[in-house]
C-alpha cells in the first residue's frame, strides 16, 4: 500500500490530470479509462511483480498491443 500511496502522490505532484487513471487502476481491465495497450501493460507488469515471472501468453499478448 505504501507504494501504491507513494506513486499516487508522485503522480498528482507531477500531472494532476491523470489522477483519475490511477484511481481507476483496480478495474482496468475493464474501465473504460484504458487503452487495449495499457491493458496488456499492466496485465504484464501485475503478473510478473505478482508471479516473478510471465506466462507465454501474457507475454505473446504484450507484442500485439499497440
Amino acid at each position: 500500500l505504501f507504494s501504491m500511496d507513494i506513486a499516487r502522490w508522485f503522480v498528482m505532484r507531477r500531472s494532476p490530470e491523470n489522477s483519475a487513471l490511477i484511481d481507476a487502476l483496480s478495474q482496468y481491465r475493464t474501465g473504460p479509462l484504458f487503452t487495449e495497450a495499457e491493458r496488456v501493460a499492466l496485465d504484464y507488469a501485475t503478473e510478473l511483480t505478482t508471479n516473478k515471472e510471465v506466462t507465454p501468453d501474457t507475454f505473446a499478448t504484450t507484442g500485439s498491443a499497440s
